[in-house]
Order: structure tokens, then C-alpha cells, then sequence
């Protein structure tokens, strides 16, 4: 089922953008 690996990796990559800004902001 492709649409699922699609989605899922959307979560994923969503998820490592918002980790990321948050470190970022915490650097700051």
C-alpha cells in the first residue's frame, strides 16, 4: 500500500522539521 509509505514519511519528516526548529530555537 504506497499512499501509507507516503504518508508515513511525511509524518516522519514533519516530525525531524519540528525537532528541529525546536533545538534551534533553544540554542538561541
Amino acid at each position: 500500500v504506497l499512499w501509507q509509505l507516503d504518508a508515513l514519511h511525511f509524518l516522519i519528516v514533519l516530525v525531524r522539521l519540528r525537532f528541529r526548529a525546536l533545538w534551534l530555537s533553544q540554542e538561541n
